[in-house]
């Protein structure tokens, strides 16, 4: 924030906030810290290094450690240091606020970065605004793309795809859901797709099954424009080009891939039965021994479609019976603009009309579905308790075991599910929430919203116009980046200390 009446809305809507708190201790316990914390005003100017301008590029992660982009182009980091994630130069935790990520050019310089993505555990890459990609942290599958499976404690460039000449624009990796299987997908600027790391379920699609420690091209793909991979346990991948032609590779044991087969493929196989495909969104889904993995592509004319296990009803159809084949979602209609998923393991999807109604199906032992119960659907209902204004986003933590969802409806953050660790930043001590409620202390005009943590350590960020970034939940391993373990977490969202 930069204006004086700034701060006086901000101090408003903090002691607004703060009052709901304490109006509700009976059942809510904020700590001390957590109420100090709450109240810190933020400095009125920020130079470019305290200025945070991208939280990392999506959704999830199997890692304890946060990474941020300042404005000066540089890499920061908290949390969880090992296998030197967090880019302090030593295996520990980083618990002191935010810890600048050492990434070297080939001069020694640092690189102005651009974008921040994280691995599936422990790995990170960071892009610069000329397409090069450094990587760091933990390297036993390859999925750095160095060429060994050595441990980065810096971020280091990836030579490969310099001496190839090759531009990359984009990182996918697999978000972590148990199994030891890392892997990393690049996407150059002229639509070609790279992989490197585990691949024993021809997840780097290069017609082999062999772990891959530099990068190897992703069949003979060409065009493509975005990329989308489920989770670690039984990774599979999709990949559209820009006419929404769709392609898929990879574990296949319930049908994920849409092809109506169950038969694994270790290279890019097109859906011939689906075209303008504009939305994928894959999770592997798993219990203790059945891999649950689903699929929910949104079309071009507003129809949904889904394909793979369907335990609890996640496919939309009004049963329980898994399929093969990508098969529309007839009670969403034609009218969807945005569909999201939840849970790495159990398996809940979500909805957005054009009216700005929002609808949700699949499992629901967290209450993550939002209609007051734990009852899984399996069908599309429209959520309406606890919400209230047009809906205009949702945003699925994929991240740990019990999902959790973010709404935004009205100019308002809403959030309901899993909230073991105060991940939702409703102020609520509730281990499940099962009905949507406000979420506290959002001060300033929030422009993005991420989820990250690993199994139940989940968070939620909020990156602010101003450059500053909230974050509420689990401070495992001094995670939240607050410059203190004294609450091991939050019920609402506190500034991270840059």
């Amino acid at each position: 924030m930069s204006k004086i009446s700034d701060l006086v809305s901000a101090t408003a809507l903090v002691a607004n906030d703060l009052l709901a708190v304490v109006n509700q201790s009976v059942t809510r316990k904020i700590t001390v810290q957590q109420i100090l914390d709450m109240v810190t005003i933020p400095a009125v100017t920020r130079t470019d290094e305290k200025t945070i301008t991208s939280l990392i590029e999506r959704s999830g992660s199997g890692t304890l450690t946060n990474v941020y982009v300042n404005k000066a182009g540089q890499v920061l980091a908290t949390g969880d240091g090992a296998s030197y994630a967090n880019g302090s130069g030593v295996s520990a935790d980083y618990t002191d606020g935010t810890v600048l990520v050492p990434i070297k050019k080939a001069d020694g310089s640092y690189p102005n970065v651009v974008k921040v993505f994280a691995g599936t555990y422990r790995s990170f890459y960071a892009l610069d605004d000329v397409g090069n990609v450094y990587s760091w942290g933990l390297n036993s599958q390859g999925q750095l793309g160095h060429g060994d499976a050595a441990n980065r404690l810096v971020g280091e460039r990836i030579e490969f795809f310099v001496n190839q000449g090759l531009t990359i624009t984009d990182v996918v990796c697999p978000i972590y859901t148990g199994g030891a299987r890392y892997n990393a997908f690049f996407l150059t600027s002229d639509g070609k797709l790279y992989a490197a790391g585990h691949n024993s379920n021809g997840q780097l699609g290069d017609g082999s099954t062999t772990q891959k420690e530099t990068p190897v091209r992703c069949g003979t793909l060409t065009g493509i424009s975005n990329v989308y991979v489920g989770g670690s346990n039984a990774p599979f991948a999709f990949a559209i080009n820009a006419t929404g032609d769709l392609w898929s590779w990879g574990y296949n044991g319930q049908g994920q891939l849409g092809l109506g087969d169950i038969v694994q493929k270790t290279s890019p196989v097109q859906v011939s039965s689906i075209t303008d495909v504009k939305e994928v969104i894959a999770l592997s889904g798993l219990s203790a021994t059945i891999n649950r993995g689903s699929t929910l592509i949104r079309l071009g004319n507003g129809t949904v479609h889904a394909t793979g296990n369907n335990a609890f009803g996640q496919l939309g159809q009004g049963n329980t019976t898994q399929v093969t084949s990508f098969t529309q979602i007839s009670a969403l209609g034609t009218d969807v603009t945005k569909i999201e998923g939840a849970g790495g393991y159990n398996i809940s999807f979500y909805a957005i009309t054009t009216a700005g109604l929002v609808y949700a199906w699949g499992e629901n032992s967290q209450g993550q579905l939002g209609f007051g119960d734990t009852t899984s659907r399996n069908t599309p209902i429209q959520v309406t308790a606890g919400i209230s204004g047009t809906v205009t986003d949702v945003i699925g933590c994929r991240a740990n075991v019990n999902p959790s969802v973010i709404v935004l409806a009205g100019g308002r953050y809403y959030a309901v599910g899993d909230n073991g660790k105060g991940q939702t930043g409703t102020g609520d001590l509730t281990a499940d929430l099962n009905t949507f409620a406000p979420i506290l202390s959002l001060i300033g005009t929030v422009i993005d919203v991420k989820w990250y943590g690993l199994n139940a350590d989940a968070c939620a960020m909020f990156l602010l116009s101003s450059g500053r970034v909230l974050i509420a939940g689990s401070n495992s391993n001094g995670m939240l980046g607050v410059g203190h373990t004294t609450a091991s977490h939050s019920y609402t969202p506190i500034e991270v200390r840059i």
